[in-house]
């Protein structure tokens, strides 16, 4: 996974942390999800925002872990930081 040095938003870093976390064969079914491989790595990168239905197919195929309005938003920390108050990645 190739990521820049600036998270661009809260969708994707959330989007990176939750991939890097799942299943091997996540990637794959995500990739076949968005139309591509191309398009999984931009998103992930946050070189480009999803649309509406992608972000609700996004969401849902992350069980939430993605919410729908993350993606317009500026992100709240660096890819994979973790909050201290709840030990886990913060959101």
């Amino acid at each position: 996974m190739h990521l820049p040095a600036v998270v661009p938003n809260e969708g994707a870093r959330l989007l990176a942390a939750w991939m890097v976390a799942q299943p091997v064969g996540t990637y794959r079914r995500f990739v076949q999800r968005v139309g591509g491989v191309i398009m999984a790595d931009r998103l992930i990168a946050g070189e480009v925002r999803p649309g509406l239905d992608l972000a609700f197919s996004i969401y849902a195929f992350t069980s939430s872990a993605v919410m729908i309005a993350s993606w317009g938003r500026p992100a709240k920390g660096w890819w994979f930081d973790i909050a201290p108050e709840t030990g886990k990645l913060a959101a």
